[in-house]
């Protein structure tokens, strides 16, 4: 309020000290200043208004704002329901929990002080989803290849609500946020006015928009959801950290914060340490939301901002992102699940592999799962080909993984997942065994998306030592495919969406795909708790000796008969641009891999 009145200050100071105003006669004058100037006594924080979507229970969701010295209590109703009320704080600022609420629409909630009230109308209660990350999350939906479609479609999800919150970065922890793009309300109803921007990079977030519009249909309409997209094109991992976020990554050394110089090829964005996270996650503090989406790591491979940050940046991801995601759970004061995208396919220095490998450590934390991105290539994107335009695929995995982490729906949401390799003696062959589930059933290769030798170049990979230090790569043979059939394991139904924001650990997902999490130190399984060590009892080695051969789903492949060596490692989809995927039934592909033969366990291959 005192910055509305700008030059008028001097004068205000002026007539309290000539008048020698008490405190009540001051807070009177204050209050009528506040309206003359334009100024509001009660105001609330930005990401609270109309059309907006509040986290249903078992939830409490929390509205909040600032108030003038003048309004020592705030209170809230929903519709002509239960009064709540808050103290002040000395800093002006007012929170807000209201109980749990059932999945609802059509709402109105008063906030009242002494002298001022606000109404915001048509407010739901639903789930409630923050969707961040560089450009892939950025990437709008008139942008992509079903623009058209699902523009005209949007108009479908009356009780789907959108939020863009603008690119904004801070050197200082803001409370506050910048106005959105131009024409954009900070509250939307789905529409195609609302989804499809015709300019390029604004809004809405395809992937984000995709998955919305997936849940809204897979919870049968009955429940509103709320987007927030706040993402930043080129944007790296240490812009979103918090300070707190840097401190558990102690065994890194990070660049004073400020803003670097770029040097040499790099192409960073010049942006400080914690600056995304100051000038846009800081301000909406502690909204609840039940998932957070993440599609972000591009720009953290080590051939960009080498100058910036002279330190091996993908293995520093191990710990940033498990750091992201535990700062975040304790900043916003609530337990949300975490989803990210491993990365889609493009040349870039051989780097891809070993990023997508450390952006798997985050499972570690609990609570996190993903959907793999390796095989969705569009090399002739207009956009580049970091930036394939295929985000429906990538929303469907997503989705896929809610269901069966967060609402706990009999789906497969991974393929085949890959147990334990059992080599032949002499070294020429292996048996590759898969989890006995439905993640196996219907198995087949296919080709990937914007290949080029496609499935004449098999996902299996032997490397080969040839003695003298001569190391070889070669395409295995595919020997025998034996597929899983569920019919006599599970049944077909499905159970009933029942919200769950933290699924336990040891969930059938978690304890396969935990195996993928290699070479952690100790302090690191300290800090991020939860996590298995690979060599732990119920990793991939331990599984596969619990199984008989008769049960389980497995792959047989051989080195190449004119090819001279033995084995020292079995590889899988483990390039940047894969050429061929092993699939299942819900054409989901199996996770990339690399075996180190001679250690007997999974390991990221580094050169």
């Amino acid at each position: 309020t005192q910055s509305t009145w700008g030059p008028f200050n001097r004068i205000i100071e002026f007539i309290v000290v000539t008048f020698d105003m008490s405190l009540p006669s001051w807070s009177a004058f204050l209050s009528l200043c506040c309206i003359f100037w334009g100024a509001h006594p009660l105001t609330l924080n930005r990401i609270i208004g109309d059309n907006m979507v509040l986290q249903r229970g078992p939830a409490r969701s929390r509205v909040f704002g600032w108030a003038d010295p003048s309004e020592p209590i705030i209170t809230a109703q929903i519709d002509q329901g239960k009064l709540y009320s808050t103290p002040r704080s000395i800093d002006g600022s007012w929170l807000i929990e209201l109980d749990p609420q059932e999945a609802s629409d059509g709402h109105t909630i008063t906030f009242s002080s002494n002298t001022d009230s606000i109404v915001i109308k048509n407010v739901a209660f639903g789930e409630v989803y923050l969707c961040s990350g560089q450009s892939n999350m950025q990437f709008i939906v008139s942008m992509t290849y079903t623009a058209v479609e699902d523009i005209a479609d949007s108009k479908n999800y009356p009780s789907m609500s959108l939020f863009v919150i603008a690119a904004n970065s801070s050197t200082t922890p803001l409370t506050n946020y910048s106005t959105p793009y131009p024409d954009h309300q900070f509250w939307k109803r789905s529409s195609p006015e609302a989804v499809g921007s015709t300019a390029d990079w604004t809004y809405f977030s395809a992937v984000c928009f995709g998955v919305g519009r997936l849940m809204y249909q897979s919870l049968n309409g009955t429940v509103p959801i709320g987007l927030l997209d706040i993402s930043w094109g080129g944007s790296y991992i240490e812009a979103w950290l918090p300070p707190s976020g840097f401190r558990l990554c102690e065994d890194y050394t990070y660049p004073t914060p400020g803003f670097p110089t770029n040097n040499g090829g790099d192409v960073l964005p010049q942006l400080p340490n914690s600056g995304i996270y100051n000038g846009m996650i800081h301000p909406i503090l502690p909204f609840v939301f039940s998932v957070m989406l993440w599609y972000q790591g591009e720009s953290n491979r080590n051939e960009f901002g080498l100058s910036q940050y002279p330190y091996d940046r993908m293995k520093a991801y191990q710990c940033q992102q498990s750091a992201l995601i535990l700062t975040y759970r304790k900043l916003f004061q609530h337990n949300f699940d975490f989803y990210f995208v491993q990365l889609a396919p493009v040349k870039a220095s051989d780097e891809l592999p070993l990023m997508r490998d450390d952006q798997l450590y985050a499972i570690s934390v609990g609570g996190v799962d993903y959907a793999v991105a390796y095989d969705i290539g569009d090399p002739t994107s207009p956009y580049g080909p970091f930036h394939p335009r295929n985000k429906r695929e990538v929303a469907r995995r997503l989705s896929l993984a809610l269901l069966k982490s967060s609402y706990h729906q009999d789906v497969v949401s991974h393929g085949p997942v890959v147990t334990s390799i059992v080599p032949s003696p002499d070294g020429r062959s292996a048996m590759v065994y898969l989890a006995a589930d439905k993640s196996a059933s219907g198995m087949f290769f296919f080709n990937t998306e914007g290949c080029t030798t496609c499935c004449q170049d098999l996902p299996f990979v032997f490397e080969v030592d040839q003695g003298g230090g001569n190391k070889v790569f070669v395409r295995a043979e595919i020997l025998d495919v034996k597929h899983f059939d569920p019919s006599s394991f599970f049944s077909t139904s499905s159970s009933t969406l029942t919200p769950s924001p933290t699924p336990s650990p040891s969930s059938s997902i978690y304890s396969t795909i935990i195996s993928f999490v290699h070479n952690l130190s100790p302090s690191f399984f300290s800090i991020f708790s939860s996590g298995t060590p690979p060599d732990a009892p119920g990793s991939r080695s331990q599984i596969a000796s619990t199984l008989s051969e008769t049960s389980t789903p497995y792959i047989q492949i051989r080195i190449p008969a004119n090819t001279f060596g033995v084995m020292m490692g079995i590889l899988y989809s483990y390039e940047d641009v894969p050429q061929c995927a092993l699939y299942n039934f819900q054409k989901l592909p199996s996770t990339p891999f690399f075996y180190d033969v001679r250690a007997k366990r999974f390991r990221s291959y580094r050169k």
